[in-house]
């Protein structure tokens, strides 16, 4: 919790300059997770939605954008039922110019998460990175996109049961964006 509250602060600090836009997004994606127990892998699929809110800088060519964003994940086989995470992390984005009010744009995602994993007996949450690649366009204050991203969890060792995960997501999100 004290870490969204770090960047809304930030993010609020840094609203009164030029070029400041602030904006929210919807996701959805699909993901292919690759669990690791002691060495055996199982590979299993599910969905993610999330809400993603976001603040930063956008200018003529690009935009640099802060974001804090919750997800929730549907079944889990391996784990538990239910899972949600909580991240916040980067996006830069190189913008092109393809009309008046439109743009296209491609870009990168960095980002630090946990992931609740309910009740179990190895862990309560795991923290891991993310990067993703992004491309979309905006029209006027309008976003669509598409979102490929590689999630990295730590690993958990429990009773000599160590579990690693990774996600792989392509999903895809729309939302809004205000200039400030």
């Amino acid at each position: 919790m004290k870490k969204i509250l770090i960047a809304l602060l930030a993010m609020a600090t840094f609203a009164s300059a030029d070029n400041f836009v602030v904006g929210a997004d919807l996701a959805y994606g699909l993901v292919d997770t690759d669990t690791s127990v002691n060495g055996t892998s199982v590979k299993q699929d599910t969905e993610t939605t999330g809400v993603r809110i976001k603040g930063g800088y956008d200018f003529t060519d690009f935009r640099v954008l802060g974001y804090v964003q919750y997800e929730d994940y549907a079944d889990d086989i391996v784990l538990t039922t239910e899972k949600s995470n909580l991240s916040y992390g980067l996006e830069v984005d190189y913008k092109l110019n393809l009309s008046n009010n439109l743009k296209g744009y491609v870009g990168v995602a960095v980002g630090l998460g946990t992931k609740d994993l309910g009740s179990n007996d190895y862990a309560s949450s795991v923290d891991y990175d993310e990067i993703a690649l992004r491309a979309g366009i905006l029209y006027n204050q309008f976003e669509a996109g598409i979102e490929a991203k590689r999630r990295s969890l730590d690993s958990v060792t429990n009773s000599g049961i160590t579990i690693q995960e990774d996600d792989e997501i392509i999903g895809f999100y729309i939302g809004m964006n205000f200039d400030i």
